[in-house]
């Protein structure tokens, strides 16, 4: 047998049988479709959202009330004011972060709270302490207005001359309404005749010298709507003199 034959023939079924096993071969993998993998959200530290300062309680250790209620007439109802006291404040402060992404924004931790302590004024109401004279004079001069004559700040008829206690201030007297006499003040309150011991009208002619005096120790409450008149009727020589006068004296006397 010619052997130079068979070796070619061996080799070659050899590269074909399916027990032929290769150690050397290199495997190449497809490429992935998108070419890259998608990072996931993160969420990032933002700004902090603070809150405005905002008042804790009331106001304390307030000292420097004015006015005083020694200067103020004893039961007058007035307002005090103090500029040195101190309030309690305080504000709150939230972290946050933000999605790098969608760029939500949302709470993270706790918040934290800060204060501190400033200086505000108040008001508080209280009642005068200071003792009231008995008696209260005033020189007005007198208008007229229709059947009335005296002095009457609700219309701008007279002018108050001068007053010998400020805890009083006169707002009216007239005499001619209904034929009474009308005495008003500042502040009076309903029912205010029960204080009065006895009211005096000394009426003044152009020369400043008294020429007629009329007064009562019987006061009522006459004239019920604000600002709560008091007085008493009067006859026509008080009214008739009340026309001619220039100014009057006034004399409250109080119990």
């Amino acid at each position: 047998m010619n052997t130079s034959k068979l070796i070619p023939l061996v080799m070659s079924m050899l590269l074909v049988s399916p027990m032929a096993k290769a150690d050397n071969i290199i495997r190449m993998q497809a490429p992935i479709q998108g070419g890259s993998i998608e990072q996931a959200d993160s969420w990032l530290p933002w700004t902090d959202e603070i809150s405005d300062w905002a008042a804790v309680g009331t106001p304390t250790l307030c000292s420097n009330w004015a006015p005083l209620a020694n200067t103020v007439a004893v039961g007058a109802s007035f307002t005090q004011t103090a500029t040195d006291c101190q309030q309690l404040q305080q504000r709150t402060i939230q972290p946050t972060e933000r999605n790098d992404k969608t760029l939500v924004v949302r709470n993270a931790g706790t918040p934290t709270v800060e204060t501190k302590t400033v200086t505000v004024s108040a008001t508080q109401t209280v009642v005068g302490t200071q003792p009231i004279g008995n008696t209260a004079e005033f020189l007005v001069t007198v208008g007229n207005i229709s059947t009335q004559w005296g002095y009457m700040t609700n219309t701008s008829r007279g002018t108050l001359i001068s007053s010998t206690n400020p805890n009083y201030v006169l707002s009216y007297v007239s005499l001619g309404f209904q034929n009474q006499v009308l005495v008003g003040l500042v502040g009076q309150q309903p029912q205010s005749a029960f204080r009065y011991k006895s009211i005096k009208i000394q009426m003044l002619n152009s020369a400043g010298a008294v020429f007629y005096t009329m007064s009562s120790d019987s006061i009522l409450n006459n004239y019920a709507p604000a600002p709560y008149y008091v007085g008493w009727a009067h006859n026509a020589t008080d009214y008739a003199n009340a026309k001619v006068a220039s100014r009057f004296i006034v004399t409250l006397s109080f119990r």
